[in-house]
């Protein structure tokens, strides 16, 4: 049984920059990270050998990855599902989403942590990418109330700065 007086429900209207955001997000973790500087390293080594091609398509490989990331997210967006509110629900159980032709659940056990971000409240689960909250849809009250319910969901070592209001 959920205490309803605790439960918020908030709107959210995904653009493609937020699923591009997502995405990055994901990618763009320290392990993944490593990827990056490899191919960085092999770009300087091969620069030095005056070895053109090999450093040419490792340059271009960088930008050529953030290009096809923001097509998928512009492709993403034409899913019905993307072009309609999804509304998010977070109980004492965990959170619930209602979209368009679905919906879904998450225990509060499953998540792995929620960061907060300039623009966004990122929440993890244990596999794939993040549930992306624009900070910019909720005003002041909710954003506070999202706040406090990761607050007091989250253990300490599942939140990541600056997630509080302190």
């Amino acid at each position: 049984m959920t205490d309803q007086s605790t439960d918020l429900t908030i709107s959210v209207q995904l653009h493609a920059r937020d699923v591009y955001a997502a995405t990055l997000l994901y990618l763009f973790k320290v392990r993944r990270l490593v990827s990056v500087a490899v191919i960085a390293c092999l770009v300087a080594y091969f620069a030095s050998l005056g070895i053109l091609v090999p450093t040419f398509i490792a340059a271009s490989s960088i930008p050529l990855l953030f290009v096809l990331l923001w097509i998928q997210a512009k492709v993403a967006m034409r899913n019905p599902m993307m072009q309609s509110p999804i509304y998010h629900t977070f109980s004492s159980s965990g959170i619930s989403s209602k979209f368009q032709g679905g919906h879904g659940a998450l225990d509060w056990e499953l998540l792995r942590s929620a960061r907060e971000t300039h623009n966004y409240i990122s929440i993890w689960a244990k596999r794939g990418l993040p549930m992306m909250i624009p900070k910019s849809q909720l005003g002041e009250v909710g954003l506070a109330s999202l706040k406090n319910i990761l607050q007091s969901h989250l253990k300490e070592n599942k939140l990541m700065a600056p997630i509080s209001d302190n």
